[in-house]
């Protein structure tokens, strides 16, 4: 049982965006010091002047930061900001040493993982690179302290750059309006200009003279005690003045609309630079002279996903019983749910591959309805011999092809990631670039019933669920912090009541591998906001005949739990 629970903790902790750079021998170091712990709505998690205890990360749920005010006799609460799944809180107290400034209480249920202060030095003493990252976190929470800023609890810095200067100026000033307008947060712009060195902030605020790059960390430091969000508009900047950003800052967004930099050589340094792989994020456009609905649409997205907004959907496998997604993506359309993040798993790859593609979820019925006898479902059913799989899947390609065509995952109107496995390493293998048809042909490769995906570089990759069943964890790790996840694996007991008269050898082995799978994506329930669990009574996985039933079992689903879900489109849930 112990050993369960810290497995449990691990994989926790590795979906953290915090963790993501960790190996496997650092996670475990910390996943064996963590404690996993539930708060109620409204139960405070400690008070101002209390001493402190603990480093707390939100794995679901929203915490409340706030002050009561000197001299109140109502004792009424002046927020600071709130908390969401990933971000983390009590760190200035452990880091300084010193009682909370701060109270925090739980605003809905809540789920948190905490590390004692003996536990958390002893990681940062054995694992240095966490500590340099909460040295910068540390060190502008406490500067807007001795400003005396009470309202800014935490700040980040947003880097915009491109060779197109006018692209980088539309970007930058329409993120700062959206903030300020679609959010309770405050947001401001600022540039340098090389020719007089002096930096600029949108506020008509005084000039400040930059006599050498190293100062504009000094100048940050001012704006990230008035502003939540600094956005930096780095076009045409050189790379001494970008280094000396890229230190000091949490995201770097490229906006390219060539195939090609023209200066090679300055991006190269910029990716060679930045402090690690998840610290910038490629925007492209889709035109050379974009339109104002790509440039909003594109905004939207990135400003969602800075402010904690964006909402991540996570699909499962199943096979037929996978269908149910349709009725379950069918429901958020018709409540104009925007989700910005699909992942998927086999079956969950496929329709959520369609869907993040522009399909609507209608007409992702009408296709999957044609399937309405076994004899129609055969015509993609190419049997080959036998030596890695029954079926080869050239059929199951082309009709895939036919939603999909040669379209990338950039070209998509939704962010996607689908799940295969190398099945040599059993490495989980996550696909977000190249031709989307790739992807999910590797995802839904069942072994045993279809040929197994072999890459170019010799990779043989098949079904996703074998290593992760319900990719939920890769919403967290790409920092969504509002998830839904559809699990359409039956558990052991459903599978035992659906089970016919006569199974054959396939039918014994698939559902051997989905009591598996459900197991492993059981934890996936521990870390979403939402969780969907549509189970077709008396069905089985190669049922796709049935669409129709799926799909509207997946409806009722989605019904019963639309409350949650259309609590996640608040700005604070």
């Amino acid at each position: 049982m112990e050993n369960l629970i810290s497995i449990g903790k691990y994989l926790l902790l590795s979906n953290q965006s915090l963790f993501r750079g960790l190996n496997e021998q650092e996670l475990t170091l910390v996943a064996n010091r963590v404690q996993l712990v539930e708060f109620n709505r409204n139960e405070m998690i400690y008070q101002q002047g209390e001493k402190m205890d603990y480093f707390n990360i939100i794995i679901n749920g929203s915490v409340l930061i706030f002050l009561f005010p000197e001299g109140s006799e109502t004792n009424e609460e002046v927020p600071l900001d709130v908390l969401q799944k990933g971000d983390y809180f009590g760190i200035t107290s452990i880091l300084a040493n010193r009682p909370h400034s701060t109270n925090a209480k739980a605003i809905t249920n809540c789920r948190l993982l905490r590390i004692d202060s003996k536990s958390f030095n002893k990681i940062l003493e054995e694992i240095p690179k966490l500590g340099v990252h909460f040295s910068k976190t540390l060190s502008r929470r406490m500067q807007n302290e001795f400003k005396g800023s009470n309202k800014i609890l935490k700040s980040e810095i947003v880097l915009f750059s491109s060779e197109d200067k006018e692209l980088s100026a539309i970007f930058t000033n329409s993120l700062s309006e959206y903030i300020n307008t679609k959010t309770k947060k405050k947001s401001i712009i600022l540039k340098i200009d090389l020719d007089s060195k002096t930096l600029i902030a949108s506020n008509d605020s005084e000039l400040y003279p930059l006599e050498y790059p190293e100062q504009i960390s000094e100048i940050l430091h001012e704006f990230c005690c008035l502003y939540h969000y600094v956005i930096f508009d780095t076009s045409n900047l050189d790379f001494s003045y970008m280094a000396a950003l890229m230190e000091k800052s949490d995201h770097l967004y490229i906006l390219r609309n060539a195939k090609e930099f023209k200066n090679q050589e300055f991006w190269h340094k910029i990716h060679k630079h930045k402090p690690s792989e998840y610290f910038s994020e490629t925007i492209y456009i889709r035109e050379y002279l974009p339109s104002e609905t790509e440039i909003q649409s594109k905004v939207e997205k990135i400003g969602r996903k800075l402010t904690g907004l964006s909402i991540g959907l996570a699909l499962g496998g199943g096979a037929a019983m996978g269908l149910a997604q349709v009725g379950i993506l069918k429901v958020l359309e018709k409540e104009n749910i925007i989700v910005d993040m699909v992942t998927g798993t086999s079956i969950g790859a496929l329709l959520g591959s369609i869907w993040a593609s522009g399909l609507n979820a209608l007409d992702i019925e009408k296709a999957c309805l044609e399937f309405n006898s076994l004899f129609k479902m055969m015509r993609y059913v190419d049997l080959t011999i036998p030596r890695r799989g029954l079926i080869a899947g050239k059929n199951v390609r082309g009709y895939v092809e036919q939603f999909l065509g040669d379209k990338t995952f950039e070209d998509l109107d939704k962010t996607l990631k689908v799940v295969a496995c190398d099945i040599s390493t059993r490495r989980e293998v996550i696909l977000s670039t190249g031709k989307v048809v790739d992807g999910v042909m590797a995802s839904i490769a069942i072994p045993g019933v279809f040929t197994p995906i072999v890459r170019e570089d010799g990779t043989v990759l098949v079904d996703g669920g074998v290593v992760n069943p319900l990719p939920a964890n890769i919403l967290t790790r790409d920092g969504i912090k509002r998830t839904i996840a559809v699990n359409s694996m039956p558990s052991p007991n459903d599978v035992v009541k659906s089970n016919k008269n006569k199974q054959s050898i396939m039918d014994i082995f698939v559902n051997s591998l989905y009591s598996l799978q459900y197991r492993i994506a059981r934890y996936a329930k521990q870390e979403v906001d939402v969780y969907v669990n549509p189970i077709l009574e008396n069905s089985t996985w190669y049922e796709f005949h049935r669409a129709a039933d799926f799909i509207a079992l997946g409806e009722k689903t989605a019904i019963r739990v639309l409350d949650d879900i259309k609590r996640l489109s608040l700005v604070d849930p």
